[in-house]
Parts: C-alpha cells; sequence; structure tokens
C-alpha cells in the first residue's frame, strides 16, 4: 500500500511537470509565429528594393557594357558609379583626397574616384564576371563598414549621383547606378530583419530543447501510470 501512494505522488508530480512544461512550450510556439510573422512583413517591405534591383541587371544591354568598358575618357559621374560598386564588392579605393570636379556642368567638391586605380573600377568593370557579379551579389552580408564608405555618394542622390544624371553620360552606368542604389535601399530596409532572425533562431533552439524535456517527462509519466496501474490492480485482488 505504500508503494502505491509513493507512486500516486510521484504521479501526480510529473503529471504537474508534464502540464507546466507543455504550457511553457505552447506560449514560446505562439511567440515564435508571431515573431516570425512580423519579421515577415519587414522583409516583404524591403523586397520591392530587390526586384528593382535584379530589373535593373536584367535591362542592362551587353552592347552598352562594351560601350562603357572601351570608353577611354569616361565622365566623372561614370568612375563615382563604378566607385559604388567598387564599395559594394570590396575592391580597391584609393586613399581619401578631395578634389574639384563638373559634373553634370556643376561644379562639386568630392573624394577622387578610384576608377583608373589597379583593382579598381575599370578593373572592376572589365572583369568579364561583371554582370554575374552583380546578378551573385551577397546582398544580405552588407557590412556597417560598407554602409560608411557608401553614404557619401548617397548623400549626393539628390544633387547629382541619380540615374539622371548617369543616363546622360551612359546608359550602361545609369543601370549600374539603378542597381546600386536599390541595393543600398533593400540593406536599409532589411537590417531591421536581421537581429529579429537571430533573436528567433534562439528561441527556436529553446523551444527545441523544451520539446526534449517534454518528451522525457511524459515518457517517465507514462511509465509511472504504468506501474501505478499494476500496484492498483495488485491491491484490487
Amino acid at each position: 500500500m505504500a508503494n502505491l501512494e509513493i507512486e500516486s505522488k510521484k504521479a501526480n508530480a510529473k503529471n504537474e511537470i508534464v502540464e507546466q512544461t507543455t504550457k511553457q512550450c505552447q506560449e514560446q510556439a505562439d511567440m515564435i509565429t508571431k515573431e516570425r510573422e512580423i519579421a515577415q512583413k519587414d522583409l516583404q517591405a524591403a523586397l520591392p528594393a530587390l526586384e528593382r534591383a535584379q530589373r535593373a541587371v536584367s535591362e542592362l544591354k551587353p552592347s552598352d557594357i562594351v560601350e562603357m568598358k572601351t570608353n577611354k575618357n569616361p565622365g566623372h559621374i561614370i568612375k563615382y558609379i563604378m566607385d559604388s560598386v567598387c564599395v559594394f564588392f570590396q575592391a580597391k579605393l584609393v586613399p581619401i583626397q578631395i578634389e574639384e570636379k563638373e559634373i553634370n556642368k556643376k561644379q562639386i567638391t568630392f573624394i577622387k574616384d578610384s576608377y583608373e586605380e589597379v583593382g579598381g573600377g575599370r578593373t572592376v568593370l572589365n572583369d568579364n564576371r561583371f554582370m554575374q557579379s552583380l546578378v551573385n551579389f551577397e546582398k544580405d552580408a552588407i557590412n556597417d563598414e560598407t554602409v560608411e564608405l557608401l553614404e557619401p555618394y548617397i548623400m549626393r542622390q539628390e544633387d547629382w549621383f541619380n540615374e539622371e544624371v548617369g543616363k546622360k553620360a551612359s546608359v550602361a552606368a545609369a543601370g549600374i547606378l539603378r542597381w546600386a542604389l536599390a541595393i543600398n535601399e533593400y540593406n536599409e530596409k532589411s537590417k531591421i530583419v536581421k537581429p529579429k532572425k537571430i533573436f528567433l533562431q534562439i528561441q527556436e533552439g529553446r523551444l527545441q530543447v523544451a520539446e526534449k524535456e517534454l518528451a522525457k517527462a511524459r515518457e517517465e509519466l507514462t511509465e509511472i501510470q504504468k506501474l501505478l496501474a499494476e500496484l492498483k490492480e495488485k491491491f484490487s485482488k
């Protein structure tokens, strides 16, 4: 009879653990579902920019790229557009120097371009894999340094670093700039999703641990209930 009471207490205690763990798992699963929906909504807001970047590349004509490559004296806007690509590709950039330039018939003060630098803009453009590199660019791997280096260009977007000015110099360059600006916008809108994804991964990992503990507790409860049933049958005879 003493064994029956002991096992009965064990069953009740284990049952409480199972119920509590089940509740915690469900609450955690509900929270993860809600946070995932929010993260997905934020990501959806960034997708139009990504689609524009993809469309910009698909609309680039090989003949326009060839014309841009063979241009021995490209305008400053073309050089700066390729500088922005170098920033994304983490290609060669010259040390910062301030220079006077003329773009779109206006005098501007800006940093020296890296177009003719070995490994710089012209080198990147002349790479046979250039177009493919734009298509396959790791958009979700943009770091803070890239954003910081790109900022001076983005700040001139309303003034001269834009498609309208770029198109006057080169149709292909304007398309490349459209890609760069769209990728930058995608990064701005999607970067709020990154910490949420990390948070979700951590919570999902914790949920998996909790679910394993719950499964173990249920197995132990089943064994206790089985033993309890056997004892009850024994003492009922």
